[in-house]
């Protein structure tokens, strides 16, 4: 994929280039740079982190982790609003952590997608640096 500037427009068009061709963080940077592409690439951007946070939603909807709040009844079944709290921030954070977790693994399959020795479980397959068109896109400095 190749992208370029229509003449006359705020818009990016994007030309299809084989799969062989690698992506050049050179040129990519000087597109970045160039104030003429400043709104439709923060245009794509947003759409890229968009979509990122849908995948992650849907990673934990496909989890199926779910921690409904268990309030502590206390004498004469009444709510203990010190346990409803702590339930409620307990519950918060493992959200947190959830959210976190599934955001990770995303990001590191886009870190890795092209790197066949990757194996999730195992740190030390990890690629840290890529340059990959999507990772760059996400990673561009906000405009």
């Amino acid at each position: 994929m190749h992208l370029y500037s229509a003449p006359q427009t705020n818009t990016l068009v994007v030309q299809d280039q084989s799969a062989d061709t690698p992506f050049d963080p050179a040129a990519f940077s000087s597109l970045v740079a160039d104030p003429a592409h400043t709104e439709a690439l923060r245009n794509i951007q947003n759409e890229a982190h968009a979509l990122l946070d849908q995948a992650v939603a849907d990673l934990i909807l496909a989890l199926g982790v779910a921690e409904p709040l268990r309030p502590t009844l206390g004498a004469n079944s009444v709510v203990n609003v010190r346990a409803l709290a702590t339930s409620s921030r307990q519950s918060t954070e493992a959200a947190l952590a959830r959210r976190k977790f599934a955001r990770d693994m995303i990001i590191a399959g886009l870190l890795n997608r092209q790197n066949d020795e990757w194996d999730m479980t195992d740190a030390s397959t990890y690629q840290t640096e890529t340059s990959d068109p999507v990772v760059a896109l996400l990673r561009m400095p906000g405009l």
